[in-house]
C-alpha cells in the first residue's frame, strides 16, 4: 500500500513502485520519460491524469524513443495505473480507455547483424589496445548465447575440463546437461588474464567490475564494436544484440537443431532464437 503522500501524487506513487521491485524491466527508463515529459515538475497529481495526459505521453514518446521501446513504456505506465486502481487512488486506469487502434503498437524492427563462425573467429583472433572487458563480454556473450553479466561470476569449478579442452555444462536440454564448447584460447590471448584455475577463483578478470551498470557496459561495448570490426575487416553494424544471433549462427553451422540453441537460450531470450531461427535460417523452431 502506497504512503498517505503517495496517493495523491503520481510520481511518488511511481517511485514507491521502482523501491518495491527495482529490477521491473523497463520501469525506471518509463519514469525518465515521464519526468521529462512532465518538464521537470516534481509532482504529478494523480487527478490530473486522464485520457489526454496519456495521448500527450504516447506523443512524447514516439519523438524521443523507438516504436518498440515506447510501446514497452507504455505498458509500464497502464501497469502503474493498474496498481493505482487496485489501490483506490484513481477511479479507472486512462490508458484502457484509449480505443486499441489509438494506443502505441510495436512494428517489426530488422534483425541487427550478426557474425559467422569464420568472422567470430577472425574478430576474437583480432588485436585491440581497449579495455579487455569489452572484449571478454561480447565474445562470452557470442560463443554460449548466455546473459553477458554472467561472465562475471563464471568460476573455474563451473567449466569441465576433458584432454585439454573447456566445456560449459548447460542445463534444461535433454536429460543431462550438454557440455559446450568453451574456447579459452580465444577469449584470453594472454594467460595473464586467465584468472588462477582454482575451483573457486573467477575465470575472468575484470578491471571495473564494481563500477558497472548494465546501461554502461551496453554503451561502452556498443561504442568499441564499431571499431573492433574495422580493425578485423569486417564490414558490418554489430548491435549489443547481435551476440544472441551470432551465437544462434554458430549453433547451426555446427550443425545443432534448433530445439538445442533454443535451450541454451533459455526462456528470456526465446522468441530472439524463435525470430533468427524462422526469418534468417528459414527453419521450424522445433525441428
Amino acid at each position: 500500500m502506497a504512503s498517505p503522500s503517495a496517493a495523491t501524487d503520481f510520481f511518488l506513487f511511481f517511485e514507491e513502485l521502482m523501491d518495491k521491485n527495482p529490477h521491473f524491466p523497463n520501469r525506471s527508463s518509463t519514469y525518465y520519460q515521464l519526468q521529462k515529459y512532465m518538464q521537470g515538475a516534481k509532482k504529478v497529481p494523480f487527478k490530473t491524469i486522464n485520457t489526454k495526459w496519456v495521448l500527450g505521453f504516447q506523443k512524447h514518446l514516439s519523438q524521443y524513443v523507438s516504436p518498440n521501446t515506447a510501446y514497452n513504456y507504455f505498458k509500464v505506465l497502464k501497469s502503474a495505473l493498474d496498481e493505482a486502481q487496485k489501490e483506490g487512488h484513481i477511479s479507472s486506469n486512462p490508458c484502457r480507455e484509449i480505443p486499441k487502434e489509438a494506443q502505441l503498437q510495436t512494428v517489426e524492427a530488422p534483425l541487427p547483424d550478426f557474425l559467422t563462425a569464420a568472422e567470430l573467429e577472425i574478430l576474437g583472433s583480432t588485436e585491440i589496445n581497449f579495455e579487455k572487458d569489452i572484449r571478454h563480454i561480447f565474445l562470452y556473450a557470442c560463443y554460449t548465447g548466455a546473459n553477458w553479466r554472467d561472465a562475471f561470476s563464471l568460476t573455474w569449478d563451473k567449466l569441465i575440463k576433458k584432454k585439454g579442452e573447456y566445456y560449459l555444462p548447460v542445463e534444461g536440454f535433454e536429460s543431462e546437461p550438454y557440455l559446450l564448447p568453451f574456447p579459452v584460447q580465444m577469449f584470453l590471448r594472454n594467460k595473464a588474464e586467465l584468472g588462477e584455475e582454482k575451483p573457486q577463483s573467477k575465470v575472468f578478470h575484470f578491471q571495473k567490475e564494481a563500477q558497472i551498470s548494465e546501461r554502461s557496459i551496453e554503451r561502452r561495448v556498443l561504442r568499441k564494436l564499431k571499431v573492433w570490426c574495422h580493425l578485423s575487416n569486417i564490414d558490418k553494424n554489430l548491435h549489443f544484440l547481435s551476440a544472441s544471433y551470432t551465437f544462434l549462427q554458430w549453433a547451426h553451422e555446427k550443425g545443432y537443431a534448433p530445439p538445442y540453441y533454443l535451450a541454451i537460450l533459455g526462456r528470456k531470450n526465446g522468441q530472439i532464437g524463435i525470430n533468427f531461427i524462422e526469418k534468417v535460417l528459414q527453419l521450424k523452431p522445433n525441428h
